[in-house]
């Protein structure tokens, strides 16, 4: 279960992979009851990370504006809103629709880095080189309406203009922009080559 705790619940309906609270809802959830948990308060009251400090399982704060306990993760580069990316998310950590992705893959990937960006790929590539510097990337294809060849192309241009060097790809059966996620051991401020 994907549990989002955010001061916005009524921006996303929920379904039977993604379950939405308030911090006040909190109370009466254990810390290690959900599997993973993406926490999108701003500022986070002193009760929720009293509770989000007792995790020891996948938990992303969502561009926390506060620090964040040892073993979680930080968004915090994002070209998405939470509520734009949850939906991803939760059909990613589910493998709903995915191909290549194994179980708990995505937790222990939250679980041993502690900072992920999550990018639009650009539909028009130049030749600047943003380096993300991170220790895995994973770039999600929408797969409908393309060609196998116009993935391995975009795919090729993806890996030349991010500077990725470990990389798995995901493929899932829906129209919209490409993702990248890349998960880094050390935040690093974007870089232009």
């Amino acid at each position: 279960m994907l549990l989002w705790i955010t001061d916005t619940p009524d921006l996303l309906l929920e379904t039977e992979d993604l379950v939405i609270r308030t911090p006040s809802e909190l109370a009466a959830i254990s810390p290690q009851t959900p599997t993973f948990v993406v926490i999108d308060v701003h500022p986070p009251q002193q009760t929720l990370i009293n509770w989000a400090t007792q995790r020891q399982r996948a938990t992303l704060w969502w561009q926390p504006d506060t620090d964040v306990p040892t073993g979680h993760c930080s968004a915090i580069d994002t070209d998405y809103t939470s509520a734009e990316f949850i939906p991803l998310l939760s059909n990613l950590y589910s493998r709903k629709d995915f191909i290549c992705l194994a179980p708990n893959e995505l937790e222990l990937l939250i679980c041993k880095h502690p900072y992920i960006r999550i990018l639009t790929v650009p539909t028009e590539f130049d030749d600047q080189v943003y380096d993300l510097n991170g220790e895995i990337s994973y770039i999600i294809f929408r797969w409908q309406e393309r060609s196998l060849d116009e993935i391995e192309q975009t795919g090729k241009k993806i890996i030349s203009r991010f500077n990725i060097k470990n990389f798995c790809c995901l493929y899932i059966d829906e129209t919209g922009p490409d993702v990248l996620i890349t998960f880094s051991d050390q935040y690093h401020p974007p870089s232009y080559g």
